[in-house]
């Protein structure tokens, strides 16, 4: 009956031009809010339901309520600020975090980008008491990677001659300049901590982020390298025009797979490099921790019916991802996070444990006890394979999350949701290491 409904209602949606996909996007939003994925999916091109099936936005769906509780309300469709084409933004209110939802339609109104993110919430962002405002000077600049201009932002000390110098690079997933989640913004917190110190920051929006809906038109050409490595590589040469810079004091900060990317970033750019920051890393692969994450979330809730038959779907897609026979076209609707095999084929030819011995920069793991994501017994994992390596230290706490924030309780996503800071520690020893290693010939 939901199919010959859909047949009367659209045609009424989509005849006209004028205002179509707003309405459109009103419509999906009524969709997912009854959980009715697969009208929503009918509203999709052929290219992007090719893509994105019904039954693997029923798994999104579901991991979207494991980790932000169920959707309490849909807001209002509005189109997409400088937005050259038909592209849309519809607030999606979870009991535990808002998020974003962003459409792209065609000529003829059908979807072709389906990305949600975490909803832009600056305002609730709490200034960080351990830095000062005064301290330093912010500028507006673009990471330019051939046709690829990301907004960035570099943060220099007053009076900087010369001054070290962080990159910051993000964890997995569609993340700002400030590495926000909620409320909290990581990056932004030691970006104005460690200039209130006398150290500057380059950090910029990730390609996911920035081209989102233009990577969603061809996954295929979703890499390491194109996520994560170039742009990164290409900001790494940003920072050596800037006169302010002193070049040979230039280090990189990595957050989850940003961590544990560095290595490959410090290879490509084949550029002076004084240290690597890795923050929580992992010296698995990214489809395990991807597995883990979705057992611990459905550990907490008693592992219901619908939460094993959603594990053995990702134990099997994670398989998938990690076997030497994956070739590329295997369809990415069974495979994590229905991403394609391009993407999990270049995490199979990177190990990061190989890529930290093959390097010769200090390294400083930075790690917390309270992270869900990477926890502590990841981080041994990483230590056994790094054993008897120089110039290699670890700094742990006991009560801090994956964002380095302490922790309100038990752990989990609920817990970023809490207005909070980098832990003044973390600045404390951060910069102390920055500053021994700058000294160092």
């Amino acid at each position: 009956m939901r199919w010959i409904l859909l047949l009367v209602v659209f045609p009424a949606m989509v005849g006209a031009q004028a205002n179509r996909s707003l309405e459109l996007t009103e419509y999906i939003g009524k969709q997912l809010a009854a959980s009715q994925l697969d009208s929503v999916n009918v509203c999709f091109s052929p290219g992007l339901r090719a893509k994105l099936t019904t039954e693997q936005l029923q798994l999104v769906w579901m991991g979207l309520f494991n980790q932000f509780g169920p959707l309490q309300s849909v807001g209002k469709a509005n189109k997409r600020e400088g937005s050259e084409a038909t592209e849309t933004v519809l607030p999606l209110r979870f009991e535990q975090q808002e998020q974003r939802l962003l459409l792209r339609f065609d000529s003829l109104n059908r979807v072709t980008a389906f990305i949600l993110q975490p909803a832009l919430e600056a305002e609730n962002w709490r200034y960080p008491t351990y830095a000062r405002a005064d301290s330093y000077r912010e500028f507006s600049m673009k990471v330019v990677s051939d046709t690829i201009r990301l907004p960035a932002i570099l943060t220099l000390p007053k009076n900087c001659k010369k001054c070290p110098v962080v990159l910051f690079v993000q964890g997995a997933g569609p993340n700002d300049k400030d590495e926000s989640q909620g409320p909290n913004k990581m990056f932004k917190d030691l970006a104005v901590a460690l200039a209130s110190l006398g150290i500057g920051s380059l950090r910029y929006d990730k390609r996911s982020l920035a081209y989102g809906p233009e990577l969603m038109e061809d996954l295929r050409r979703l890499t390491i390298q194109t996520e994560t490595i170039d742009d990164a590589a290409n900001a790494l040469l940003l920072l050596r025009k800037v006169i302010e810079v002193d070049t040979n004091r230039i280090f990189i900060f990595g957050h989850g797979i940003g961590g544990m990317l560095a290595p490959a970033i410090v290879q490509q750019a084949q550029l002076p490099i004084r240290g690597l920051v890795l923050a929580a890393p992992a010296a698995k692969t990214f489809a395990e921790l991807v597995f883990e994450q979705y057992v611990f979330l459905a550990s907490r809730s008693g592992f219901s019916t619908q939460e094993q038959t959603l594990l053995k779907a990702q134990e099997k897609a994670k398989k998938r991802a990690i076997q030497p026979t994956l070739t590329p076209g295997f369809p990415q609707d069974s495979l994590p996070l229905g991403l394609p095999a391009e993407y999990w084929l270049s995490w199979q030819s990177y190990d990061v444990g190989t890529a930290l011995w093959q390097i010769n920069q200090p390294i400083l793991v930075l790690s917390g006890d309270a992270d869900y994501q990477v926890p502590p017994e990841t981080i041994l994992h990483l230590k056994q394979k790094m054993m008897g390596r120089q110039q290699l230290d670890y700094y742990n706490y006991p009560l801090l999350n994956h964002f380095l924030m302490p922790a309100s309780g038990a752990a989990g996503p609920e817990d970023y949701q809490n207005r909070n800071n980098v832990a003044e520690q973390v600045v404390v020893d951060l910069e102390r290491w920055i500053r021994t290693e700058s000294l160092k010939p």
